[in-house]
Order: C-alpha cells, then sequence, then structure tokens
C-alpha cells in the first residue's frame, strides 16, 4: 500500500486528498479542528462536515475515534505505521472480519457454562463468555436465521436468557483484526463523498 505520514500535517492530508482524485477538498482531524489551503485550524462540528459533503466538498477526515468515523464516512480508509492495509465502506470492512455474531445474556451467572455449551453447537470458532456482562457470543456462520433454534435449545437445556440477538463488528473490531491492536492516533481516515467509489 502506499505510505502516508500524518505528522507531517497539511502535507499528509493534501498527499491523501490528491491520492483520492480529490480536486476540491478539505482535511478534518477529528471534528474538533479543520485545515484548509489558507485557513487557520478552527473547530468544526460533524453537522457542518455534513453540510460540505452535501455541497459536494470531499472531506478528508483524520481520527482514532473509529465510532466517528463510522457515522461519518461513505468511505474509510484503515492505515497503520503510515501504510494504507485496507479500504472500503464501514460495512465493506464489518463483513471481512468476520460477519455475524449472536450473543446470548442469561439472567443468572449460573447459567454461563450451559449457554455456552448451547451456543457451540451453532458456533465458528470459539465461543466467548464475559461474566461480568453475563453473555456468550459466538461467529454463527447462518446468522440470523438461526436465532430461534438457539433460543429453543437455550430453553431446553433450562437457560433462562434475558436476550439474545445479532452482534454486528464495530470499526474498532475491524482496526484490531486487521492490526492486532487497537487504533491509535490517525488510524483510521475517513472519507465522507458521496462520487467516490
Amino acid at each position: 500500500g502506499e505510505d502516508f505520514h500524518f505528522g507531517h500535517g497539511r502535507k499528509g492530508n493534501v498527499a491523501l486528498l490528491a491520492e483520492m482524485g480529490a480536486a476540491a477538498g478539505f482535511a478534518v482531524d477529528g471534528v474538533t479542528l479543520a485545515t484548509d489551503a489558507g485557513v487557520a485550524a478552527q473547530p468544526i462540528s460533524s453537522t457542518r462536515i455534513r453540510s460540505l459533503v452535501a455541497d459536494g466538498t470531499t472531506v478528508l477526515l483524520t481520527t482514532q475515534y473509529l465510532e466517528e468515523a463510522d457515522q461519518l464516512a461513505d468511505r474509510v480508509v484503515v492505515i497503520d505505521k503510515g501504510a494504507v492495509i485496507a479500504q472500503g465502506s464501514s460495512d465493506e470492512l464489518k463483513a471481512q472480519v468476520g460477519g455475524d455474531r449472536i450473543g446470548v445474556t442469561v439472567a443468572a451467572e449460573r447459567d454461563l457454562a450451559a449457554a455456552r455449551e448451547v451456543l457451540a453447537r451453532y458456533a465458528q470458532g470459539e465461543v466467548h463468555t464475559d461474566p461480568d456482562r453475563r453473555v456468550v457470543d459466538a461467529l454463527v456462520p447462518t446468522g440470523a436465521g438461526c436465532i430461534p433454534a438457539i433460543a429453543a435449545a437455550m430453553s431446553t437445556a433450562g437457560v433462562v436468557m434475558d436476550d439474545v440477538g445479532m452482534l454486528r463488528p464495530s470499526l474498532d473490531d475491524v482496526f484490531l483484526t486487521l492490526t492486532g491492536h487497537s487504533a491509535g492516533p490517525a488510524a483510521i481516515a475517513g472519507e465522507k463523498v458521496e462520487q467516490l467509489v
């Protein structure tokens, strides 16, 4: 992948805007600071970013806050150690990291072992257990379609559930899966541009 060095401020942002093919652009470091040719850094809101995009402006958002990128970006570029390692829409990137997980919250902690055993019958790979939240979850290849069968199997096993449902991966999950570590400064560059593929 292409190397970008965001520690170099505007030069790195201009290089990435050029790589994106933007004729005119606006670089934003998170939603708190914005830089534009000839304009000093100033506060900017997510509402203003959406307004700029609606007016046809290419906005380059560099952020370590992946929820922010998920909400504001049509296209996300994952950068680790200065190299682009993945790019696509949030949904495309999330699909790359393992798809749908089923989570079961049990009413009583004592039911966690039985719930884990039941979920393991439907799971691909390891079943994760979070005793503090009383949750077991796992990747289930058949997705939401197997929730009724899992609920019936839990009932048959005597497991009382507070909740059962789909757990979709976050961009934090994507970054962790791709890099092996959590996001740090300038880890994700999101671009909110309708016309770019």
